[in-house]
């Protein structure tokens, strides 16, 4: 199954993780001479290669006759043929291996897996904040929300969508279920980031009677990214110029304002931050609005600092510091 979680900055957020358990496989057996069919991987979902092999204590499995059928079609047959590769059927697609064995003992033996093509989706969203219009993703940082929404590909042995309102998902956290983010319909779960660990998310969907059960998890890290402050000349009849952060302001007009956006920080919070504007080590005072200010020029020539720190007082491993220089006269 392909990893579509993987962030192309080099941001470690969210990564799927397909190895945990499907039970969309389900078994029959009739046996004279008891066998076990192992696969690689051991729980496959949808559309996966998968490796079988024919193990058995009660008989020699290299010298008995080996019938391998999918869906009532001989795909492979011979004395030893103890070892067959399939690939699982796709989103909400089902198939059916069967087995038919003849014995060294010349006893009979057979048993059907059942595979229904399943999967979930997940959806991330960082309840971070980005400026209006940012096309870019919200990125999480410590101490931070993540709402995940899950999307889930379940279906019956009949091959019948199985409506999300007859789905029941149990969210774990660190292996230990969640209780009130569990229940029918609850497709979301919302989880702060505390400290810099992995985070391991593990969602399990199934039906009401538990036929149908299948098991997926995320991993959620706030490694490699932090709050941050950029800069914007914002213009009375245009507004913020989002199209370029500034760095350097020459100062050619009398007066230009300033727009300070606070990066991926806690959207819960943003009323509280606190802003400290400083103007060449000295504080000054923004205008009515705490991440703007007015920046007029002075007599003769020169080079100023406009230094910025934004923090969060509620969650206060969240903060930020950029600088401005200010040239004007020159």
């Amino acid at each position: 199954m392909k990893d579509k979680h993987k962030i192309s900055n080099g941001v470690k957020i969210l990564v799927a993780v397909a190895v945990l358990v499907v039970f969309g496989i389900f078994q029959e057996t009739r046996a004279a001479e008891d066998f076990s069919i192992i696969l690689s991987p051991q729980n496959p979902g949808a559309n996966t290669m998968v490796s079988a092999r024919i193990s058995s204590y009660h008989f020699d499995v290299d010298r008995s006759e080996i019938t391998w059928e999918i869906d009532k079609k001989i795909v492979l047959k011979g004395v030893g043929e103890k070892n067959f590769r399939f690939t699982t059927p796709d989103i909400n697609k089902t198939m059916r291996l069967t087995v038919y064995i003849l014995t060294d003992k010349g006893t009979a033996a057979e048993k059907t897996l059942f595979f229904s093509g399943n999967d979930i989706d997940f959806l991330w969203e960082a309840l971070t904040s980005t400026p209006i219009g940012y096309k870019a993703k919200a990125l999480p940082v410590i101490q931070s929300k993540i709402k995940i929404t899950a999307i889930p590909y379940l279906s019956s042995l009949e091959g019948k969508i199985i409506p999300s309102s007859e789905l029941v998902y149990e969210w774990f956290l660190k292996n230990k279920k969640n209780i009130s983010a569990s229940g029918t319909g609850k497709n979301f779960f919302i989880i702060q980031l505390k400290d810099f660990d992995d985070c391991p998310i593990t969602l399990r969907v199934s039906n009401f009677d538990k036929t149908i059960v299948f098991e997926k998890g995320i991993i959620l890290s706030a490694n490699m990214a932090e709050p941050k402050i950029l800069f914007y000349e914002t213009r009375p009849l245009e507004g913020p110029q989002y199209n370029k952060a500034l760095q350097k302001i020459q100062l050619e007009n009398n007066e230009i304002a300033v727009r300070a956006e606070p990066y991926f920080f806690s959207i819960d919070n943003l009323k509280q931050l606190s802003y400290e504007w400083l103007m060449n080590r000295e504080k000054i005072f923004s205008d009515e609005l705490p991440n703007t200010l007015s920046l007029r020029t002075p007599e003769g020539s020169g080079t100023s600092i406009i230094d910025l720190t934004i923090t969060n007082p509620v969650n206060f491993m969240q903060s930020a510091k950029n600088s401005l220089e200010i040239s004007f006269g020159l």
